[in-house]
């Protein structure tokens, strides 16, 4: 019970246990392993950037009825 928590929270926490974006079926260091073979370097995850949908974008808050009023107006 323990070692599967322990596991959920690598996969969730640690970037090369989380599942690779463009491939579900694969974790990032299986992706960085697969790039390294095919460019026959060693490559390694040296900085990442954390990105959350939505994050960023504040909704604009207005009165649509008032907006209709002004545009009757004009």
């Amino acid at each position: 019970m323990v070692e599967g928590r322990l596991s959920k929270f690598y996969e969730d926490s640690c970037l090369l246990e989380q599942k690779y974006l463009l491939d579900d079926a694969v974790k990032v260091q299986g992706a960085v392993e697969r790039l390294s073979k095919q460019l026959g370097t060693k490559m390694q995850v040296s900085a990442f950037l954390r990105v959350q949908c939505g994050e960023g974008l504040e909704a604009i808050k207005s009165d649509f009825a008032k907006e209709v009023a002004e545009m009757a107006a004009q």
